[in-house]
């Protein structure tokens, strides 16, 4: 065991430095708001991704090769109901009628890659290989 330092012995107790203190104290406060906005932004572009790629996947299953789908509506409402049933709120008709449409309106970019940048979470929600890519999801048990 260590041998206790002479303060321990005294019962004596250090006081920080106002000053240095003061500055610790800033560079903490600024780390931590940092990573709160850090964070925020990064949950906000991660659901953005879900979001299209959910719409991708509405999409793909209502048109199976078609040009377009004649069954959209009933797909949605299965999808808003099943969705709300597991999550709760947030999955309304409306609301998942705007993630299909958010796929549809805004199309995979040919530079996606680029977009994206190397976030392995962004590219694992969207499906994108280590080569670029973009590779067909199987939907989540």
């Amino acid at each position: 065991m260590s041998e206790p330092s002479d303060n321990q012995k005294t019962g004596t107790r250090l006081q920080p430095k106002a000053a240095d203190y003061g500055d610790v104290l800033a560079g903490v406060v600024e780390l931590l708001d940092t990573a709160r906005r850090t964070s925020a932004r990064v949950v906000n572009t991660l659901m953005t991704a879900t979001y299209w790629e959910i719409g991708r996947r509405i999409v793909e299953h209502e048109q199976e090769g078609q040009k377009r789908a004649g069954y959209g509506e009933e797909v949605v409402s299965k999808f808003s109901e099943d969705l709300t049933q597991r999550f709760g709120r947030g999955f309304g008709p409306a609301q998942v009628a705007a993630m299909r449409q958010f796929h549809l309106t805004f199309p995979l970019p040919n530079n996606f890659q680029s977009v994206i940048g190397k976030s392995e979470i962004l590219q694992s929600v969207i499906g994108i290989s280590s080569a670029g890519a973009v590779e067909r999801l199987s939907p989540v048990a």
